[in-house]
């Protein structure tokens, strides 16, 4: 387990994403990397390949740069409430 995940809270509705699906990155129109990103329920991107799954060389990004979540999403209160 990386670093940034060891301190990511994930919240209780993450989910791995069940399917195959990947993290293209391009750089002047063109496909320089591919990152397979449908086994975890979320994966760290950021500079530093140590503490991330994904590491980003960017001068802008920072060592822990966010956190790629999957879930079903927060459930809202309001579409389950029922009208009078």
């Amino acid at each position: 387990k990386k670093q940034a995940k060891e301190r990511y809270a994930e919240p209780q509705w993450s989910r791995p994403p069940g399917d195959q699906f990947s993290l293209l990155v391009f750089r002047d129109r063109k496909m320089i990397e591919e990152h397979p990103i449908g086994v975890a329920s979320c994966y760290a991107l950021g500079r530093s390949g140590s503490m991330c799954d994904i590491k980003v060389y960017h001068e802008s990004v920072s060592r822990q740069h966010a956190m790629l979540q999957y879930g079903t999403g927060p459930r809202s209160s309001s579409s389950s409430s029922s009208s009078s």
